[in-house]
């Protein structure tokens, strides 16, 4: 068992091209090909998020727009992460996580212990969903997005409203078990392992609503 502090904690989600307004333009792959018309604002959030669900007016029905840390633009059947294999969203069994700063193999196990006090009354459902999950490393971060920043981006699934609530958070110096060996990382130079688990003093937790 590796214990380590001081982790920033996100979440992306899946753009739903149904819950924007913006004018529709062309989309073009690499190679210049059509891939179809989306709505701008909803493009806008593919460059962030990294994937969206168009909404299948001038675009492929139940086809996915992604973009790559390259800005080239695909379509694909249904969301993947970084090791070409698919991800799974936060109320799933086996929720999906991108970790950052260091390259863990796919598969990685960790787990939430501490999101530290609260200064925000969350409902039960939401403590119960981040807490008592075990999450697997399935994608990464850009490269250098972030430096050596201590960041694990949860995947929340598909957007359901462009107030996205719960699913769009910022905690911050959270606590994680990583119940996996740690010869088996890559780099576990930047881990805190504390003689005594039971003296963590909590942190405050920090929950913005908005990550703008």
């Amino acid at each position: 068992m590796v214990v380590s502090t001081g982790w920033t904690i996100t979440a992306y989600f899946l753009a739903n091209e149904i819950l924007y307004s913006g004018t529709k333009t062309d989309i073009m792959n690499k190679t210049g090909d059509l891939l179809g018309r989306y709505k701008t604002d909803f493009v806008d959030a593919v460059k962030i998020q990294g994937t969206g669900l168009g909404d299948g007016i001038n675009n492929p029905v139940g086809k996915y727009l992604t973009r790559d840390g390259e800005g080239n633009y695909k379509l694909i059947s249904q969301p993947w992460g970084a090791y070409a294999k698919p991800i799974f969203s936060w109320a799933s069994n086996n929720p999906s996580v991108a970790i950052n700063p260091v390259s863990w193999p796919q598969g990685t196990k960790l787990k939430i212990l501490q999101l530290s006090s609260e200064q925000y009354n969350y409902p039960a459902w939401v403590k119960d969903r981040l807490y008592n999950k075990l999450y697997s490393v399935d994608d990464k971060f850009a490269s250098g997005q972030f430096g050596n920043q201590k960041r694990i981006d949860i995947f929340a699934g598909l957007e359901t409203t462009l107030d996205h609530g719960y699913s769009d958070l910022l905690f911050s110096n959270c606590t994680i078990d990583i119940p996996y060996d740690p010869n088996e990382i890559h780099d576990v130079s930047f881990m805190q392992q504390p003689q005594d688990y039971k003296f963590l003093i909590p942190l405050a937790l920090i929950i913005i609503m908005s990550r703008g």
